[in-house]
């Protein structure tokens, strides 16, 4: 009996997976599988509209794991985001969901210039990682052509503490606000209405300018936009612990200063 022969690829190999992961390029036989992604040469790829999946083999074992995404819009993202919506001047919210469960979400503005990005940073518990490996990431939302520049899983790091600036937050991934310049001698944020504050076990207290005696916000969660009480300061505002990202509807652009995750 003759045998049949099959054309193979690179990914049809059984793939090496390694921990701690640093994933910069598509073609990584870690990115086992893609809908609705176009994997990259120098990045891992870009969505491609407004679900996007991807399923990495990681080698971790059943231990606890930190995710960390690095999301980059540029012009190329904002010429294809023109071609699939007219609604140009409005921000992307981003929902990124991880094992089927919704983790963070990001704010991003489509800028001409500077390139803006955003960092999201997750953990998972031990044991969510099936015994194959198989880790699953789920990018929805107004992603049509945001390049996905880098996934990093490693051993879960401290969460930040004490009052930080409003970039810094967002590198650690606690919040999201338009998103921040990259490439710029000093790391600025874009300055819009809308923020996001990622799920947390404590409350974060964010900063105004001195000029804002008591802000006045609004705040629903996400995906399902229910109202969520926050308590205003002398400028401040407290935004309470949550299980899910909170998106934040400043009125006008907000001047922030710092945020501050609250011990218990």
């Amino acid at each position: 009996m003759r045998h049949a022969r099959h054309l193979t690829t690179a990914h049809d190999e059984p793939v090496r997976a390694g921990f701690p992961l640093a994933l910069h390029r598509g073609t990584d036989p870690v990115l086992v599988v893609t809908e609705g992604f176009h994997r990259g040469q120098a990045v891992p790829g870009r969505c491609a509209d407004g679900r996007n999946l991807l399923a990495l083999r990681i080698g971790a074992g059943d231990r606890a794991l930190q995710v960390r995404l690095r999301l980059s819009l540029d012009r190329t993202a904002t010429d294809w985001r023109m071609r699939t919506t007219p609604l140009l001047n409005s921000p992307r919210v981003l929902l990124v969901r991880a094992q089927h469960r919704l983790r963070a979400a990001a704010v991003l503005c489509d800028l001409p210039e500077p390139v803006t990005g955003a960092w999201i940073r997750f953990d998972l518990d031990a044991g969510e990682v099936p015994p194959d490996g198989l880790l699953l990431l789920e990018l929805t939302g107004e992603a049509a052509g945001l390049a996905l520049a880098e996934i990093v899983v490693e051993t879960p790091r401290p969460a930040p503490t004490g009052s930080l600036t409003i970039p810094k937050a967002a590198r650690a991934g606690l919040l999201s606000c338009g998103g921040l310049a990259v490439g710029a001698p000093v790391a600025e944020h874009v300055k819009h209405p809308l923020l996001v504050v990622n799920p947390r076990p404590v409350p974060l207290r964010l900063t105004f300018d001195s000029g804002w005696s008591r802000p006045s916000v609004q705040a629903v969660t996400l995906p399902e936009r229910e109202p969520l009480p926050c308590k205003t300061g002398r400028g401040t505002v407290k935004i309470p612990a949550s299980a899910t990202p909170i998106l934040v509807t400043l009125p006008e652009e907000s001047p922030l200063r710092t945020a501050e995750p609250l011990t218990p």
